[in-house]
């Protein structure tokens, strides 16, 4: 039977569906999946902007100061000075104990500071006088409320208790400076509790007076005082000059700070000062400094 017409049109119509079937499975069949997303071909666009790290701000370091008044000083300033944290800290429970700094001297008392600390702080020690007007007051405070404790006390009976131990001397009488204490000198015609005091004081720093005229030195003595006294120098204390420490020159009434440093380094250079002579040579003390230590130093 012969192909009609109809018939080979149906074959191509076939035909032709089947290449479009064919071609689409070529095309499409292995694509169905969504590719990965390659980072090198990502939209600047799309990426979301990250917040700028937090920058965390640094504490303000504390500058050490120049000078600093020891009884006021807080512990943050002293770690400034370069004392350690537990320095500081017994430098405040020192004050906190009732300790006071009457002079640049006293912070050897901190047994905590070495002899290098001592020498780094010492010239940056200044007292103000509020301080001292803070101690006065504390002390005018203290003794009014022990004398008023007592509300039955009269003012007869303070003043009796007073003068108890004050009976001054009624002719001139010879008081040995070098060994008398504070209640011998307080008989003393003007001199009171407090110039009894610093006369000990003194004495003490110096290690007994080789003359009457060294009581001008203490505060509040007058010249007409200096008859009543006489001084005995085998109660002086002598001290080598090469074998006192830095801190000890230092608190020493007649060379202090700057002419111990002046000490230590020519020491350190030359070796040690063995007699006035030599001292005279260093030029470090005046001739009428040297003729005060050359009583005490050699």
């Amino acid at each position: 039977m012969g192909e009609t017409k109809a018939d080979r049109r149906a074959l191509i119509a076939l035909a032709v569906v089947a290449c479009v079937i064919v071609l689409g499975f070529v095309l499409f069949g292995g694509k169905s999946e969504v590719p990965a997303m390659d980072s090198s071909t990502v939209d600047s666009a799309t990426i979301v902007a990250l917040p700028a790290p937090t920058t965390v701000p640094q504490q303000d370091t504390i500058t050490a100061p120049t000078s600093f008044d020891p009884n006021t000083v807080d512990s943050s300033a002293l770690v400034a000075l370069g004392l350690q944290p537990y320095q500081a800290h017994a430098w405040i429970r020192y004050r906190e104990a009732g300790g006071l700094f009457y002079e640049p001297q006293d912070i050897e008392r901190l047994y905590t500071l070495s002899e290098e600390d001592i020498q780094r702080l010492m010239p940056k020690v200044k007292i103000r006088a509020a301080s001292h007007v803070h101690r006065n007051n504390y002390h005018r405070e203290w003794n009014h409320n022990r004398h008023t404790a007592d509300s039955n006390r009269t003012m007869t009976s303070r003043t009796e208790k007073a003068t108890i131990n004050v009976q001054k001397f009624d002719k001139l009488t010879k008081v040995e400076v070098n060994t008398a204490d504070t209640n011998l000198l307080k008989r003393i015609p003007g001199i009171g509790s407090n110039i009894a005091r610093w006369i000990v004081e003194r004495r003490e720093k110096l290690g007994g007076f080789y003359t009457v005229n060294q009581l001008l030195e203490v505060k509040h003595v007058e010249p007409s005082m200096l008859e009543w006294f006489t001084v005995d120098v085998t109660q002086i204390q002598p001290i080598r000059l090469n074998k006192m420490t830095f801190a000890e020159m230092s608190r020493f009434p007649y060379i202090g700070y700057d002419k111990a440093k002046a000490i230590s380094n020519y020491q350190r250079i030359y070796g040690p000062i063995l007699d006035e002579e030599q001292l005279r040579a260093t030029h470090i003390f005046t001739d009428e400094e040297l003729e005060k230590l050359k009583n005490y130093i050699f």
